[in-house]
């Protein structure tokens, strides 16, 4: 399970503020939320680690949860089952002005529709295609491999960038027919391939 589980009644709001969550282990995340009105603001996520589907933040419950000026660094997990450090089992997120660095994820399994998803998010997962938004995020040295010839990349959802920076980031895997996903999952699902990126710099 999680480290913190929230259910939150309708028309009320949580807010995790000026949290630290460090060295953690958990199968669904450091915060599980499964209703509407939660965000999380000025928290840190440090050397936290999962065994199954997500190593920081999932949500549940088919909503948005919104995330600001947090720090997400040495997240890590060897699974290929959903997303690493953000996972949208059934909804989405609005990521704000944070930053992922050093966070790792290797795999040498074969799971959750790779041959068209790219497989699991070392960063970001979207089990039912919820639309992920990142402004002003910063991604530096993360990190993702497998021994099996699809994924895990770094984002495998449909997705918004807006003003974000991706520095010496490395994702290693065997090629598919003369190619390697890396940043991007390519994903072949018609209609599911909603990615835009506006104002971000790739570098190293």
């Amino acid at each position: 399970g999680s480290v913190v589980s929230v259910t939150v009644a309708s028309g009320k709001t949580l807010v995790f503020s000026n949290c630290r969550f460090v060295a953690n282990g958990s199968r669904t995340g450091n915060i599980e939320g499964s209703s509407e009105g939660i965000s999380v603001k000025c928290c840190r996520f440090e050397y936290c680690f999962g065994d199954y589907r997500s190593s920081a933040i999932t949500e549940h419950g088919g909503n948005t949860i919104a995330v600001s000026d947090c720090l997400f660094r040495c997240i890590s997990r060897p699974s290929a089952n959903g997303g690493n450090v953000l996972y949208g089992w059934m909804g989405g997120f609005t990521v704000r002005n944070s930053t992922f660095e050093r966070c790792a994820q290797a795999s040498g399994e074969s799971w959750w529709y790779q041959p068209t998803y790219g497989g699991a998010g070392a960063i970001h997962f979207s089990e039912r295609n919820k639309m992920a938004d990142f402004y002003d995020c910063a991604f530096s040295n993360n990190y993702c491999a497998t021994s099996y010839a699809y994924g895990p990349t770094f984002f495998c959802t449909p997705m918004r960038m807006k003003r974000c920076v991706f520095s010496y980031n490395c994702a290693e895997c065997s090629p598919v027919q003369g190619s390697v996903y890396a940043l991007i999952s390519a994903n072949t699902v018609e209609g599911l391939a909603s990615r835009s990126f506006e104002g971000c710099a790739f570098e190293g």
